[in-house]
């Protein structure tokens, strides 16, 4: 019988199996406190206690009401241009998916959206899609981001960058613990009004911005089945060296977000560059529950995408493999989603909730 993934990203009566790279091919490894064990650059890096409780919840520590108002003079100065002049992101008139269209249409909703950082977001028309491991269902619309957080952006938020490849503010962050993606999302709604994903009642709709599930992430790369990736061999190779930075091509490390080709609906980078966290926990064997699980002492997340380092072979939608979510690696980064109420654009032209 052909598996059932829930909106929150697992699979019903069908196994799991990791696929992928990892700290035993010699490119992660995992330095714990007091070992003694420092292995170069490309080390992977457990969080201390205490740097986990700094970054869990935004409004606490350094960051204070007199560094929003600093981050919102720099977002008065700059304005809604910021992201598109640093990533010369093609025209939306460029890309553009029928069904993605049709449905803004219907819904009146826009087909990109600008936020008053300037990160643009594309709209995820809700629907399903078939998978190798089952159906993919999502039930609402919502808007992700159309490239994975650069750092430029996230140090901006943060206030700090924690990428091993920190000379290219442009590239995708990396190194970032799950986390600290978690709180960039927490910020991004306390600065435009949103109730904290993290903090909605359980069972109720959340709106604002957050990490997507891994059904959602895998819908949004196959552009709701539109992306269907080459067999393996000389087609599949000249697709990813279009719309992919991986094993062939990325020379050793992540490249600016917005080089390669989007997918249909108007997203870079969805394959190689950087693995990328979503919001659920990786879970081997049959899911007990439909619902998105939440819970803070869970220590594996599900990664998607494959990243710079990748084979051809983990380069595509369905490709998923486990990371600790206290672990830093250079290979990890993050996108975010955004889910509004209905009617909301039309009620709302300046932007905010």
């Amino acid at each position: 019988m052909e598996g059932l993934f829930s909106c929150s990203g697992q699979l019903v009566g069908e196994e799991i199996e990791v696929a992928g790279h990892g700290p035993e091919e010699g490119m992660a490894r995992e330095t714990r406190p007091g070992s003694g064990d420092q292995r170069g650059p490309e080390s992977a890096a457990r969080n201390t206690d205490a740097e986990r409780k700094a970054t869990r919840r935004p409004g606490q520590g350094v960051w204070k009401a007199l560094q929003w108002t600093a981050l919102m003079a720099i977002v008065g100065a700059v304005g809604f241009n910021l992201w598109s002049h640093r990533l010369h992101i093609r025209s939306i008139h460029e890309v553009q998916d029928p069904r993605q269209v049709s449905f803004a249409n219907r819904a009146m909703l826009p087909l990109e959206w600008t936020n008053i950082l300037g990160m643009t977001f594309r709209l995820l028309p809700p629907g399903s899609c078939r998978a190798e491991r089952g159906l993919l269902v999502v039930p609402i619309p919502m808007y992700m981001g159309t490239v994975e957080v650069p750092q430029w952006c996230y140090e901006m938020v943060m206030g700090t960058n924690p990428s091993y490849f920190a000379e290219n503010p442009r590239g995708p962050v990396d190194s970032v613990l799950w986390e600290e993606a978690v709180c960039f999302c927490d910020r991004l709604n306390e600065l435009e009004g949103w109730v904290h994903y993290n903090r909605a009642e359980e069972g109720s709709i959340r709106y604002g911005y957050r990490l997507p599930t891994e059904v959602e992430w895998e819908y949004a790369c196959r552009a709701g089945g539109v992306v269907h990736i080459p067999d393996p061999g000389r087609a599949r190779s000249r697709f990813l060296l279009r719309c992919a930075w991986y094993l062939n091509n990325a020379d050793g490390a992540p490249h600016r977000v917005a080089e390669r080709e989007p997918n249909p609906w108007g997203l870079y980078d969805m394959l190689g560059n950087v693995w990328e966290w979503t919001s659920d926990v990786f879970v081997l064997g049959p899911a007990t529950s439909g619902r998105m699980i939440l819970e803070p002492g869970v220590v594996y997340r599900v990664l998607k995408g494959g990243c710079w380092y990748s084979a051809e072979a983990e380069c595509q939608p369905a490709s998923r493999r486990r990371w600790a979510d206290d672990l830093r690696w250079n290979c990890v980064g993050f996108r975010c989603v955004l889910v509004v109420p209905p009617g909301w654009f039309t009620r709302n032209t300046r932007g905010l909730p």
